[in-house]
């Protein structure tokens, strides 16, 4: 095994996701100019159109997403104890170099933190799913306590609500990635390089119909995280 070679993909691997982070968070607060940006200006209108038509038909999708959510959920901790009990059968044995540390446990070690990620955020998109529900059935549009608005605080649920599914699919997209270093260390870096650029140019940064699209961000609403 080219220890060299799973180091570098290591490397290039935290880069990635640090070029994607930025650009995410970026694209966030500053909606008008990213894909997942304008993605939550549309489910402000969406918390609009269903306070002013059929609550109950966000509620059920709530629900749905939130079954999705629990299954990921589960597969991810039957994955994980996979992982840990088969630890010595599963990864590879080198160590690293001027370390005491394999490969192997570097490879866990990896996993195990997207795997938490993923679970972090899946658990998260539940909660303020849960708590959407509860506030598009009470007239959020009639609410104002201390200043609290309830139609805002309810667009601001769903979004943090998408944004953390969102953010544990990507996840699980790196996770096939890392998944790929058990094979080769190529794949894992091949693989890091391909999601990240799929993410960037076809999911949630870049897309052409924006840059055609007359939008003043002054007159936008502005999206709390």
């Amino acid at each position: 095994m080219d220890l060299t070679l799973d180091i570098l993909a290591l490397g290039i691997f935290v880069i990635c996701i640090l070029i994607y982070s930025i650009l995410i968070i970026y694209g966030l607060k500053h909606p008008t100019i990213s894909r997942k940006g304008s993605l939550n200006l549309i489910y402000e209108q969406y918390v609009d159109e269903r306070v002013n038509d059929s609550p109950l038909v966000a509620v059920q999708a709530s629900r749905n997403v939130i079954m999705a959510n629990t299954a990921f959920i589960s597969a991810l901790l039957v994955l994980l104890g996979i992982l840990l009990a088969f630890y010595p059968d599963i990864f590879a044995e080198g160590a690293i170099s001027g370390s005491n540390l394999s490969i192997g446990y570097l490879q866990l070690v990896v996993m195990v933190i997207v795997i938490l990620f993923c679970l972090f955020n899946f658990v998260l998109a539940i909660r303020m799913h849960v708590r959407f529900t509860l506030l598009i059935s009470s007239h959020p549009d009639k609410i104002n306590i201390c200043g609290i608005n309830g139609l805002r605080f309810t667009k601001n649920t769903i979004i943090s609500a998408q944004n953390h599914w969102s953010f544990g699919l990507r996840g699980l997209f790196y996770l096939i990635a890392v998944m790929g270093w058990l094979a080769d260390a190529i794949l894992f870096l091949i693989g890091a390089v391909g999601v990240t650029i799929y993410l960037i140019f076809f999911e949630d940064i870049f897309d052409k119909n924006l840059s055609d699209t007359v939008c003043d961000e002054e007159s936008t609403p502005k999206v709390k995280e």
